[in-house]
């Protein structure tokens, strides 16, 4: 029998192989349409165009480009791409995709290695789901060329060290992801699972540093960022590529309501309603049910919720659930576990991936609720009335 350290190092490597596998078919240079967003915005931004603008990155690429395609984070990332730059596209790509398969190399790792894989068979579970799981969610990454690996990198790297108690580094894996793309900073919020004085301290510490290192940008440099702060939030994508709650509201349920119900809906408003309840019941749960469970069941809780929630969750982005669709599945027997398993590896319709964070996130709380249905034992006495009747 295969031990579970052995199993680990073998999907390691399986994963490795596959990850190179993807790099190839990912040099073709209709791939990584993301990439050129960075590369010509910040080459924009170098020659005194706004960044921000679909327009300055036409200007340097001498053709009309899609209004999506501009620099789309914070101006302190500039300089990361900088260096990029003084390569030609074709070249710089290259490289950046180098570094992309290195960086999923890594998380693999940090999944593999940095946390308590609790049954002998999670190592085979956590290599199907990082394959296969969420619309092949790691595949899409590396064939968009986001920065959705580095950011999960960081952010599972940080995870890791809370779950070890190293609180000083887990502030920092959270805040360079939060630091790569803003939202993730609420990440920080693990730290009130135990809000004593070493906690609250490192929270507040990563809290104030993003803060400092985003108020120092504004006042260096305050035109880029007001480009930035000023930067249109396109909807760019719907359905498979971005099966978030607010654009199935816009595009699912709003349309469907009309069409069966004849009304009229604002979807903004159905998206505060939703977000209203879905807080309320996350926050009662949480108090009443996952206050007691073990960090790694809050974790997953925190993520799925914030998946569920967050207005913007791309394909992409489901690379933040695949841990905690692993630590749901500790919770399940054997059966029910490869059945949600199958249900996280196959895509159903375009927004089936908002639900399976659902469907992840009940099972969560169900389990960790105690609730069972196993029959009211009888006394010895009802019994033989029983079976006398």
């Amino acid at each position: 029998m295969i031990s579970k350290s052995s199993l680990k190092n073998i999907m390691i490597l399986i994963f490795f192989a596959w990850v190179l596998y993807m790099g190839s078919i990912t040099m073709k240079s209709h791939y990584m349409s993301d990439f050129q967003s960075y590369y010509y915005g910040t080459t924009a931004a170098v020659e005194g165009l706004n960044p921000y603008r679909a327009s300055s990155v036409a200007h340097i690429k001498g053709e009309n480009v899609p209004t999506y395609i501009h620099f789309a984070y914070a101006p302190y990332m500039l300089p990361i791409f900088w260096p990029l730059t003084k390569l030609p596209y074709e070249s710089a790509r290259l490289v950046f995709l180098a570094a992309k398969l290195l960086a999923a190399m890594a998380l693999f790792c940090v999944w593999m290695k940095g946390f308590d894989l609790k049954r002998r068979t999670d190592p085979f579970v956590l290599a199907v789901l990082a394959i296969g799981a969420f619309h092949c969610t790691i595949r899409l990454d590396i064939i968009a060329g986001n920065i959705s690996i580095f950011e999960q990198l960081f952010l599972w790297s940080g995870i890791a060290f809370f779950l070890r108690g190293k609180l000083k580094l887990a502030m920092i894996g959270i805040l360079l992801a939060g630091l790569c793309k803003g939202p993730l900073i609420v990440f920080l919020g693990i730290f009130l699972f135990k809000p004593d004085a070493k906690n609250l301290h490192a929270m507040s510490e990563g809290v104030a540093s993003f803060l400092v290192i985003n108020l120092a940008t504004f006042f260096c440099f305050p035109e880029i960022s007001l480009n930035f702060l000023q930067n249109p939030n396109v909807l760019d994508s719907t359905g498979y590529t971005n099966p978030s709650l607010l654009v199935w509201i816009i595009y699912d349920f709003v349309p469907f309501f009309k069409a069966v119900a004849g009304g009229s809906l604002n979807p903004q408003n159905v998206y505060k309603t939703l977000l209203f309840i879905f807080a309320a019941i996350f926050g009662f749960s949480y108090l009443f049910v996952m206050r007691k469970e073990e960090d790694r069941y809050k974790v997953a809780f925190f993520a799925l919720a914030y998946g569920i929630m967050v207005p913007r969750m791309k394909d992409y982005s489901f690379v933040l659930q695949i841990m905690p669709a692993l630590f749901v599945l500790d919770r399940l027997k054997n059966v029910g576990r490869y059945v949600v398993l199958v249900l996280l590896s196959i895509t159903l319709w375009p927004y089936y991936h908002l639900f399976t964070q659902i469907m992840l996130i009940s099972i969560l709380i169900f389990v960790s609720s105690g609730v069972t249905f196993k029959p009211k034992a009888t006394s010895s006495k009802q019994d033989k009335r029983l079976l006398a009747s």
